[in-house]
């Protein structure tokens, strides 16, 4: 272990971009648990922020600059975000509860500056973006591992009279799992498909998809399932139209020939109507509770304690708002990206996330249209990732979890392709003036 720091801290040092990239590449185990309890079981909770902040510290001490050409807006957008985040922690009915998600926010925020500071050169992108994929792949062989192991007292439903079981990695949640593989496949799917990329990686990035997509089934997880396939095909029908609609011939020959019987269980109406009251209370609760809260709401992690403490709506006074045939649910979240940042964080919060999703918008739309082809491949596939996120967003909360660190990376690493590329066009032009 300490051999492994030592040969870390060395990687930093030498090629900071690295040190990012192993910090997403680890991602998907930030919770990762070793089983010898005590403090160190969780070794990667802390290792990986720390990352962040260290090659971000290490850019500020040697004296490098983080671009602002045509990324100022951007930059501006995601301190708000943190800030937000921030003042809506500080004044939470519970800020204990609020440590750990925003914990993450300061994290993530950390990384794209680092990203934007470091990360100077065509190469040391992409290997930012290779540990994305890399992300990618480690956490589909988790799932698919789990899988075949087996794991008793997971997360499932029953079908067919059997109890089926859901992958979850080393996520809290099977529907987190999912999200989060169902937000890299377009952009390693992008990747495996560049011809502006070196083969070895293409490779790389087409077994990472390929392994993905088994272990997305494994979690069952419904709305990312749903939101990677209409964002795909919304996304590459306005892009690329004829490869849109030769995948969507491929995609339903693959889902009716080889979809589990267990899989189409879960997309049975019928079985997913029992859902349906659950979340309306979840997402009523949530507008009841930034009606009380609705400049900086309850504070981030705070909706399970406001929850809680929402008056009962049943006709039985000593039961809760939450009731189905198992007994009293407390909800984690509120099961809704946009209706969880208004409960948690206000309308202030919200204001914060809608300027960051339009400038977000902004910077891949000029990625698209950068003359590096990887630069583009890039911001294609987080093009669609981006979308499948903000679908996904009406049935989960992804934003505060493990996603965030490669989502704010990923961010970065676009944005730093169109600062490279204004700088080389103005170059261009000053060599063209002194002709």
């Amino acid at each position: 272990m300490l051999l492994a720091a030592v040969a870390l801290v060395f990687v930093v040092i030498v090629r900071p971009a690295y040190g990012i990239a192993v910090a997403i590449a680890l991602s998907p185990l930030t919770n990762f648990e070793l089983g010898v309890g005590g403090t160190f079981s969780k070794p990667f909770h802390l290792l990986l922020p720390a990352l962040g902040f260290a090659v971000l510290a290490y850019g500020v001490l040697l004296g490098w600059r983080v671009r602002l050409r045509g990324l100022a807006s951007l930059q501006i957008a995601v301190l708000a975000f943190a800030s937000v985040s921030l003042a809506a922690s500080l004044a939470a009915r519970s800020p204990t509860h609020s440590v750990t998600k925003l914990f993450l926010v300061l994290s993530a925020t950390a990384v794209f500056f680092a990203v934007l500071q470091v990360c100077r050169e065509r190469a040391s992108l992409l290997a930012v973006t290779y540990g994305a994929v890399a992300g990618l792949l480690i956490a589909s062989l988790q799932g698919i591992e789990e899988r075949y192991r087996g794991v008793s007292g997971a997360i499932g439903f029953v079908s067919g009279g059997q109890f089926v079981a859901r992958v979850q990695g080393s996520f809290g949640h099977p529907n987190q799992y999912g999200g989060f593989l169902a937000f890299l496949i377009p952009v390693a799917a992008t990747l495996a498909l560049s011809s502006g990329l070196s083969r070895q990686i293409r490779i790389v990035a087409g077994i990472a998809t390929v392994a993905a997509v088994p272990a997305l089934v494994f979690s069952y997880a419904r709305g990312a399932i749903l939101a990677l396939a209409i964002a795909s095909l919304v996304w590459f029908g306005l892009r690329r139209p004829k490869v849109a609609i030769l995948a969507a011939v491929a995609a339903a020959g693959v889902a009716f020939l080889f979809t589990p019987s267990a899989l189409r269980e879960r997309f049975n109406p019928s079985a997913g109507q029992q859902d349906v009251p659950l979340r309306a209370d979840i997402w009523s609760s949530a507008v009841d509770i930034y009606s009380g809260h609705p400049v900086l709401g309850v504070g981030l992690g705070n909706f399970s304690f406001a929850y809680a403490s929402l008056p009962s709506t049943l006709a039985n006074a000593s039961q809760r708002r939450l009731l189905n045939q198992h007994g009293l649910i407390v909800p984690p979240n509120a099961q809704n990206l946009y209706l969880g940042v208004l409960a948690e964080e206000g309308i202030v919060g919200l204001a914060a996330l809608t300027l960051l999703g339009i400038l977000v918008a902004r910077v891949v739309a000029l990625g698209l249209r950068v003359r590096d082809p990887a630069g583009r491949a890039v911001a294609l596939g987080l093009g669609a990732s981006l979308l499948t996120l903000a679908i996904h967003g009406i049935f989960e909360v992804m934003l505060f979890t493990e996603l965030a660190l490669p989502l704010f990376a990923l961010v970065a690493v676009v944005a730093g392709f169109v600062a490279l590329d204004h700088a080389e066009t103005g170059e261009t032009a000053r060599r063209e003036t002194h002709k």
